[in-house]
């Protein structure tokens, strides 16, 4: 999966709660934070107070989200296992 863009690129993110954070190439800013969203079940952006984006910069966003998102439904059991409560530890 491509991580680095022309303006900023991804990294892993330990604290739980988020996968990946965002940084800006130059001066490696951290932009926003990636993780899952159990309700949306879906990958989404949670920006920094006060970071700007440009728009070439979302649809990098807008494109790592789409392959984690792809990457994720590619290996997701379609059937729950017995019990399962709904919230997703790992991937």
């Amino acid at each position: 999966m491509k991580t680095r863009y022309k303006y900023i690129h991804f990294v892993r993110y330990t604290p739980p709660g988020f996968e990946w954070v965002c940084r800006a190439n130059r001066g490696e800013r951290d932009l926003c934070l990636i993780g899952w969203n159990l309700r949306w079940r879906e990958y989404e952006m949670v920006p920094y107070t006060g970071s700007a984006y440009t728009v070439e910069c979302l649809a990098d966003i807008r494109d790592f989200l789409a392959a984690l998102n792809a990457e994720r439904s590619e290996r997701r059991d379609p059937q729950p296992e017995p019990g399962h409560s709904g919230r997703d530890a790992e991937p």
